[in-house]
């Protein structure tokens, strides 16, 4: 009966715990925006400080409730690791809104630096960590405008860690770390777009508002919150458009969407696995009690003929039947209450506004109610008929499977144990067979169903086409520093030629295509939008079904985007910006890589944006100056870089001097998206899943072979008699074990295998991702493993079945 209780409690408190983390992780972002209070939507113009825009412009807009000018200045520390591309958000608050009363982020310790002292900062935590920065540390910095930063390193060949050791250029200055944190826009972050940052105070500004970094942002809280977006959208580019500037926007609405969809994973695995192990706790548990209840009903004959009435029979078991269960949800109770600060997972880790121990009361009451009232009451049907004398003598069918054995001349104790394993016996020595098979089959096909999941899963992490990245790097050339518009454009027409001479032809480049990320406006909704132009070969982005479109008037469409407009292949769509109007035919569903050209604006993702041609995305979206090309190189070493170097090479020889020095080609790499990288966190949870199982229904099939011995005792003390051996005996109890396992694995493998495709199929299109479910060949290993298993779980029922004295044993029957 304690055994019982431990199952019960076990089961209890991992579900509990995994059911109150689930409800944790779920909440823990929205919980961390009503703290934080987000702006609706930041605003980044693509000319940064020479844009037409101008902040008052922004201010003066009807929908705006809040605003708040964020330049963001030159200020670089001392101690810069030398990496390639290396940047640094440093936002000022000019007025002390930002940072404070609007975009407040969650300190994960310290303090907010108070806006009168220009030496006090905040850093987020990546910049912490990069710097090796915690409360209370100081650090040298230079402060310099953008340009002046540029010359410098210019003059230095390149080296912006030398330059700024050497202390040779800006103005010295030094700061505190008072506050590390994570803002509501850093909790999940694509690979590749992680931005350092550094919050100045007001003070610092005031003294340093020379020293740009090139580029400002505005954060708006609107008066109707999301509702007021679209129409804020509009007045804006409407104001850029008078410059032909293309505004980048970055949305609460979008980037809790994606944070939300990155963190669903954990929380929905979470109470997957709670329900779960309920559910498995509950038929286990109340089995075995079943099965603990009918062993005692042998003696109630012996009970009543001493006086005890049925109802006293009844009392007295339900009694037993409350305080296991009682004793299981005490248990139950302390394990979900330790574990509950292992909660939330993930992403919401870092979001989770009251982190540590945590009593969740209607998780907390719920598992009250299952475990004190719902398994008393499944219990009383059984205990009443019992008690009523109910359960009569059933019949014994011989086994079929048994019966070949015994004509094939099996060994003594390789029939007995087939027999015991197929057989429930008849009257008193009758045995639970069907339940045992049951908790072994699904133990086995938890198993192998997480095995498979998991396997495909980590195919898909590690098969970037499966997630939209149908090249092997992207090529992106720009010109540093602040640039006039006109600038920008001649810089586009004449690098674009360049970069062209370039890939055609670099023998390190087996395909490529230019791309442009911006956004369009469909059926009235924002969608990020990549345009592509093919260069040499077929390189877009992976399509699940139909095809990539090939003229101005087509469309791909990420499923989720498909979803959300309502659309699917072969319906229509129309683009809306400024006069021009079009009808897109939408003519396939594309997974779409996560890309941009700022961390301060939104991206597309796996399942979310638009492929047009680069053609009908110049003339329905707005332009972003970048050159970027998708390339698939040659498998030589090196090729990426080489590559690289051609291009900017010849970018810069068709430029033209006064641009050259500027320009720059990044190299990157297929990066994860958030949605891929978050299921890959919770690679481990299906397999957990699967062993909490395992050990559940071993512990089940252990119950089980201990009853099984206890009540053929007679059995096989007669066997002893007839001349089995101790070691026959022992054989005899493996063989049953045996028998379990294979039956198990021959069920459990297949029902496993269609589960776990199915299960990742379903995950994969719900995400937008290519469905490409692997079977691991390893599940074959599990058979031989389960045999293991099952006979070490054998062995201690084994062990007292070989011990039974067959004069004791007869005796008292």
């Amino acid at each position: 009966m304690l055994a019982i209780a431990l199952l019960l409690g076990v089961a209890g408190g991992i579900a509990l715990a995994a059911g109150a983390g689930a409800r944790r992780t779920a909440s823990a972002y929205d919980r961390m925006l009503s703290a934080s209070h987000p702006a609706d939507v930041l605003v980044n113009p693509d000319l940064g400080d020479e844009s037409k825009l101008e902040p008052e412009m922004i201010a003066k807009l009807p929908m705006v409730a809040k605003f708040a000018y964020v330049p963001f200045l030159g200020v670089w520390p001392r101690k810069v690791p030398a990496e390639p591309n290396l940047t640094f958000g440093n936002p000022a608050s000019t007025n002390g809104v930002f940072g404070y009363s609007l975009e407040r982020p969650k300190l994960l310790a310290g303090r907010l630096p108070d806006p009168k002292r220009p030496d006090e900062v905040y850093v987020n935590k990546l910049y912490a960590d990069k710097f090796h920065l915690h409360v209370g540390s100081r650090f040298a910095a230079t402060a310099a405008s953008v340009q002046a930063t540029e010359t410098a390193v210019g003059r230095s060949g390149g080296d912006l860690a030398g330059v700024l050791r050497n202390g040779r250029f800006g103005t010295p200055v030094s700061f505190v770390v008072t506050g590390i944190g994570v803002g509501t826009a850093e909790v999940v972050v694509d690979a590749g777009v992680e931005l350092p940052v550094m919050l100045v105070t007001p003070a610092y500004y005031r003294a340093h508002a020379k020293e740009s970094g090139g580029f400002w942002g505005a954060f708006v809280a609107l008066r109707r919150g999301a509702r007021d977006l679209q129409s804020f959208r509009d007045a804006v580019q409407r104001i850029a458009d008078r410059s032909h500037e293309g505004i980048a926007f970055k949305t609460a609405v979008t980037t809790r969407k994606a944070t939300l969809r990155a963190i669903r994973p954990q929380a929905v695995a979470l109470a997957l696995f709670a329900a779960i192990v309920a559910l498995a706790g509950l038929l286990l548990g109340t089995q075995a009690l079943a099965r603990r209840l009918f062993i005692d009903a042998r003696d109630y004959p012996a009970l009543q003929s001493i006086g005890l009435t049925g109802r006293e029979l009844l009392v007295g078991s339900m009694l037993s039947v409350v305080l296991v269960s009682g004793a299981g949800f005490v248990f139950a109770s302390g394990l979900a209450f330790a574990l509950s600060g292992r909660f939330p997972v993930g992403p919401a880790r870092l979001a989770e506004p009251a982190p540590g121990l945590h009593l969740d009361w209607l998780m907390f009451g719920s598992c009250a109610l299952v475990m004190v009232v719902i398994v008393p009451v499944l219990m009383i049907w059984p205990a009443s008929r019992l008690a009523r004398g109910e359960v009569r003598e059933r019949s014994s069918r011989p086994s079929h499977i048994a019966t070949v054995f015994a004509r094939a001349g099996s060994p003594p104790p390789l029939l007995t144990g087939v027999r015991h394993a197929f057989e429930r016996g008849r009257g008193r020595t009758a045995v639970p067979v069907t339940t045992t098979f049951v908790a072994g089959i699904g133990a086995m096909a938890a198993v192998v169903a997480a095995v498979t999941f998991a396997t495909s899963l980590d195919h898909l992490a590690h098969t970037p086409r499966l997630y939209g990245w149908n090249w092997d790097r992207t090529l992106n050339a720009d010109i540093s520093g602040n640039a006039s518009a006109e600038q920008y454009d001649s810089f586009i027409a004449n690098a674009k030629a360049g970069a062209t001479k370039a890939l055609d032809q670099s023998p390190d480049i087996a395909a490529w295509s230019f791309y442009e990320d911006s956004q369009l406006t469909l059926n009235g909704q924002n969608v990020q939008a990549l345009g592509f132009e093919l260069g040499r070969g077929d390189v877009t982005p992976t399509v699940v079904h139909g095809r990539a479109p090939i003229n101005e008037h087509e469309i791909a469409l990420g499923r989720l985007t498909m979803n959300r407009l309502g659309v699917g292949t072969g319906d229509t769509v129309r683009a809306m910006y400024g006069r021009q109007s079009a009808e897109l035919t939408v003519v396939g569903q594309a997974v779409l890589a996560a890309l941009g050209k700022y961390s301060g604006q939104d991206q597309t993702s796996i399942g979310n944006g638009a492929v047009v041609t680069l053609a009908a995305l110049h003339r329905l979206a707005p332009t972003f100056h970048l050159v970027n090309a998708a390339v698939r190189l040659d498998a030589r070493p090196g090729s990426a870089a080489r590559a690289s170097a051609a291009m900017e090479s010849s970018i810069k020889q068709a430029v033209g001097a006064d641009l050259a020095a500027g320009v720059q080609v990044a190299v990157t790499k297929p990066g994860r998206p958030t949605d891929v990288q978050n299921y890959v966190r919770i690679r481990s949870t299906p397999l957990v899943l699967a062993i909490v199982l395992a050990l559940l229904a071993g512990a089940a099939v252990a119950h089980a072979l201990v009853t099984a011995v206890r009540t053929r005792r007679r059995e096989l003390a007669i066997l002893r008699c007839e001349g089995f051996t101790r070691r026959q005996v022992l054989a005899t109890v493996s063989v049953h074990a045996s028998t379990i396992a294979i039956v198990s694995a021959i069920v459990g493998i297949p029902l496993g295998i269609a589960a776990g495709r199915a299960a990742w199929t379903a995950l994969a299109d719900s995400i937008g991702a290519v469905a490409d479910p692997v079977v691991p060949w390893a599940v074959l290993l599990l058979v031989p493993a389960v045999l293991v298993i099952a006979n070490l779980v054998a062995v201690w029922p084994a062990r007292r079945a070989a011990r039974i004295s067959p004069a004791t044993a007869l005796r008292s029957e």
